[in-house]
């Protein structure tokens, strides 16, 4: 492995496919460590709806960015962007391969497509003026404002976007621009490999994950939160599951059965969107199938192309 090559492997597919089980295990054929792509992972007490790799695994292979957040703290992309940027270089500089795993599409995305993130702070007071705008005018208000202050950028985002279209306003009315802000992670050679499965199959393997964390103590993981004061307004409370079960616990209107039944059609409803993020056409990406047969050949190929 050339030191200036700067190698890295990224893992890619959707939640339940066993992105962090097959980095765990190749990470001992290539010495490599364990970037966290997952936004909710950096969140201490937020352990078993997360999937969060357990001690053992913890301990055999070395990650980073778990745990690093208490959970009233926010995070945002441009954090997470600065701290794999980070990782990235002490893991090279120890001559090992970095190994960045996720989860979130939007993180991942940035990192594949050397996005520039802008480093102006979010405005709360501008934003909920956007949000209140777009709930009295529709929702176009806030594309054709964009447009009107911004064209170019305007051009450059889905108008039906209406998060990173309130956040080009912001970072416009700041008087600064993306033009300031530079891609991290260009210089580095980037291999990007992305498991998937047949959908059937993938959404029978969610429902049984979902049991499972239901009979581990999910639940008791929860009542724990709300004991230590999680609000549900947190962002680490919003992800699939999380929000279902706080409501569960503090609201009662459904039953369990029901709650859990809606978890398993919510993370199936996930999984269509994170394909959106991660497309089977990419060319990018190489593609396997989460089998035996499958993860056999992506490990065969990583190894091929690190050596």
């Amino acid at each position: 492995m050339s030191n200036y090559a700067k190698p890295i492997l990224i893992v890619v597919g959707p939640t339940g496919i066993g992105k962090s089980d097959f980095s765990i295990s190749i990470a001992k054929d290539i010495n490599a460590e364990i970037i966290n792509a997952d936004s909710r992972l950096v969140y201490k007490h937020f352990n078993i709806g997360t999937a969060k790799p357990n001690a053992t695994q913890l301990k055999t292979t070395k990650h980073h960015l778990i745990d690093i957040l208490n959970p009233q703290e926010n995070f945002n992309i441009s954090q997470f962007l600065d701290l794999v940027k980070e990782k990235t270089e002490e893991i090279l500089s120890r001559k090992k391969i970095p190994i960045i795993v996720g989860g979130s599409g939007q993180y991942i995305k940035a990192i594949l497509d050397d996005w520039t993130i802008s480093k102006v702070p979010p405005n709360k007071l501008l934003r909920e003026e956007l949000e209140e705008k777009i709930k009295l005018f529709g929702p176009e208000f806030a594309y054709k404002f964009l447009e009107k202050i911004d064209p170019l950028r305007a051009k450059q985002i889905d108008p039906s976007n209406h998060r990173r279209i309130i956040r080009a306003i912001e970072i416009h009315e700041s008087g600064q621009s993306n033009s300031t802000s530079f891609p991290l992670f260009k210089s580095y050679s980037k291999i990007t490999i992305g498991l998937t499965l047949e959908r059937k199959l993938l959404y029978s393997r969610i429902d049984n994950r979902v049991d499972k964390m239901i009979e581990a103590g999910w639940i008791d993981e929860i009542k724990y939160l709300i004991k230590n004061n999680i609000q549900d307004q947190q962002s680490a409370m919003s992800s699939v599951g999380y929000k279902e079960l706080y409501e569960y616990l503090t609201e009662g209107k459904e039953s369990l059965a029901d709650v859990i039944q809606k978890i398993k059609f919510k993370t199936h409803k996930l999984v269509r969107t994170q394909y959106n993020w991660f497309k089977l056409s990419d060319k990018n990406i190489k593609w396997f199938e989460s089998t035996e047969k499958g993860l056999v050949q992506a490990k065969n190929f990583v190894i091929s192309k690190i050596n």
